[in-house]
This record gives structure tokens, sequence and C-alpha cells, in this order.
């Protein structure tokens, strides 16, 4: 059984598991009953050829586009820039292996957040039409097009071969590249939302039971609320605990991501500058590397937020009741809340909108570098068209003269 869909998901849970098994990274079957996932044979070997496919095509698309149409001794900056594009290409060969070896772990963690039910509010639009879920998709199509075309016009195929192989092909490698990104945002918002929406419904019990004043009607009612707290502090573990797994399971995943594209966002305005690359395809490798650095430190903004809000509920309540026993609760309550005030993974990096910021900064600086450096380097005068003195006589050449 999959989780309840909430309104912050781009696309629901059911679509998001067609997705993934689209892109051959699992090969699971989940019922909508409360069975746990199965693996199907058939999804495992549309997997092997999904796989073979893309990274057939990735390799390709980088030997056509950029290999064979880029000097190597040109300049430094190009040949970072390629081999740049080398690594991102490799990285979503093995994020896709990975996710597709690690499949049975993600299984048993979608299973086990189908028991969170109290993930409210739920969706009041379709999910086609949100503004978001459009973007991503016109921009995604965009991009598809782009390098397929690019792509295509390099290699001896019919029309009716780029048309039913590369652009289907390209679509799923692109689309494995969003989900890679997408599908730990949908996670972690969901456990973020699961712990706000429990909290809030915590809140709303232990203020029913208080007074005007702020006190408790008779002792049964503060046992009622010490009863809720401590359920609200059992299901902060219980996140927490997911939180960990999940962080594990798209560790490797999301650094290699992250790092590929700091280094895209470093090169690839150098490539548009020095035009030894063609322009659609520099422009659309800048894209992909602020996309992918603006979402992953989105996802743990996102996540921070809502536990800094599950925090000012806990603190209106501290204020508001005017029993010790139960404010020694609602302590206890956030300080269990800590560890999860930042989001670390896997005690490497953590990811916000400040560590954005710090992206860009280190970015920038880095521009800066590489931009004086190539205005400041003299060029050589045959490639200016000027002529060149020819070299004076040696000494040998004076004296032989003079005996003459």
């Amino acid at each position: 059984m999959l989780p309840p869909d909430v309104s912050s998901t781009v696309v629901p849970w059911r679509v998001m598991v067609f997705l993934i098994q689209l892109c051959g990274c699992f090969p699971f079957r989940i019922s909508d009953t409360d069975a746990p996932p199965v693996f199907s044979l058939y999804l495992f070997l549309w997997s092997v050829i999904v796989m073979f496919m893309t990274t057939c095509a990735n390799f390709t698309g980088f030997r056509e586009i950029l290999f064979k149409r880029t000097s190597i001794t040109s300049n430094v900056g190009t040949v970072v820039y390629v081999y740049t594009i080398l690594v991102l290409v490799v990285g979503m060969t093995l994020s896709n292996v990975i996710m597709a070896v690690k499949s049975n772990k993600l299984a048993a963690l979608l299973h086990d957040l189908s028991r969170f039910k109290d993930t409210s509010p739920l969706p009041t639009h379709p999910w086609y039409c949100k503004p978001k879920t459009l973007v991503i998709l016109i921009s995604m199509m965009t991009v598809v097009f782009l390098m397929a075309w690019t792509s295509a016009l390099t290699m001896n195929v019919s029309v009716l071969c780029k048309t039913l192989v590369i652009l289907p092909t390209y679509f799923i490698s692109l689309l494995s590249l969003l989900l890679h990104t997408e599908l730990p945002s949908v996670v972690f918002g969901f456990l973020a939302r699961h712990l706000l929406a429990a909290t809030e419904v915590t809140m709303a019990k232990v203020s029913f039971l208080l007074n005007i004043d702020g006190c408790f009607k008779c002792e049964d009612n503060v046992k009622a609320a010490k009863e809720a707290m401590r359920d609200l502090e059992a299901v902060i573990r219980e996140v927490e605990v997911q939180r960990e797994r999940a962080t594990r399971h798209f560790f490797p995943v999301v650094s290699m991501f992250l790092l590929s594209g700091l280094l895209l966002s470093v090169t690839s305005p150098y490539a548009i500058k020095v035009g030894s690359i063609e322009k659609a395809v520099s422009l659309t490798s800048l894209f992909m590397a602020y996309y992918i650095m603006a979402r992953l430190c989105h996802m743990g903004q996102v996540f921070v937020n809502k536990i800094r809000a599950t925090e000012d509920l806990l603190k209106d309540m501290r204020v508001k009741c005017q029993s010790r026993s139960i404010k020694k609760e609602v302590s206890q309550v956030m300080g269990s809340l800590s560890p999860m005030r930042t989001f670390d993974v896997c005690g490497w990096y953590t990811l916000g909108y400040s560590q954005f910021l710090g992206f860009m900064n280190t970015v920038m600086t880095y521009l800066v570098i590489i931009l004086q450096v190539e205005d400041t380097e003299v060029p050589h005068p045959l490639s200016q068209g000027l002529p060149v003195a020819p070299n004076p006589p040696a000494q040998g050449d004076f004296l032989q003269a003079g005996e003459y």
C-alpha cells in the first residue's frame, strides 16, 4: 500500500511509482491493500532493457555532441566542462543502477510510510493542473527535444528511428534525472507534513482540555494531556527513524547529483562564453545544474520549515498552559525535535537556503577567477592574423658574416 497523497506533492504516489517503474528503477508492484510489495520479473526485465538503452543513448549523445566536436587541446575550461558532463552521464547511469539494486529497501520504506494516515491537507485540484507540475513537464519536454534533436542530427539513421527510439530513450533518461531529485523531496516532505499534522491534532486535543485561564478542569484532563504529549513524542521518534532511513537510502544519489550540479554551474557559463560548445547544450546543462542544486536545497529547507512550524506550535502551548507538568512534557517533546532542526545528510553536509547561497557564492567566486584568467590571456599573433617577426640570427652567424 502506498502513502496517502498530500497537496504538496507534484504528482500522486501512484503516478510517482509508475514513473519509477518506467525508468527501470523499481521492479516491484504495490497493491492498494495492506499487502507488502511484490517483486515482478517482467518489471525486472524491463529495467534491464531500459538501463541498457539509456546507457547507450547517454554515452552516444556525449560522444556525438561533446567529445567529437571539442578539441581536447583547445582550453582547460572546455575540457573540464566536457568531463563534467561525462561525470553527470556516469552518475545518471550509476544512479539508476543503485536505485534498482536498493529497490527492495525503497519498497519497504513506502510500505511503512503508508501507515502514516494523518497528513492533511489533501489535494484540492487534479495533479496535472498544478502550475509546478506543468512547468516541470514543459521544461522537461523542451530539454528532451533539444538533446534528442542535437544528437540525432549527427547520426545517420532514419527519421522513423529518431522518432521511435531516440526521443523516447532521451525522455526516459531525463525523466530519471528529475525523479532522482523529486522522489527524495516527496518522501521527506511527506514525513515533515505528517509530523506537523500530528502536532496540530495534539495541540487541538490539549487546548480542548484547558480552561480559558490555561488550567485544566480536572486531574483526568491532565492525564489525557500527558498521554497525548507522549503519543506525539512517539510520532517524532518514528519520523526521525524514517528520516534517517530515507537519508541513508538516498545519500549516494543525492550526493552524486549535487556534486555534478555544482561543477556544471561553474563550467557551463565558461563554455557559453568561449563558444566551443553548442549554445543549446551549454544552456541546457546550466539550467540542469541550477535546477538540481535549487531543488535539493529547497527539499532540505522545506523539511526544516515544517520542523520550525512544529516547534512554534509547541512554544504557543507552553505559554498558554499553566500546568508545570504539561510544560515539562512540552519541553521534553521540543528537545526530541533538536536532531531535525537542520537537514543533515549522513553527517557529511546539510541542505537548505543558506547552503544554496553558499553554493552560489562559491560558483560566483570561481566564475570571476576563470573569466579574469580568460581575459588576461595573451593571444598568439598568428591567431589574429598578425605578421610574426623573424628570429634574430645567432651569434655564430654574425661571426661568419664578419669573416667574409
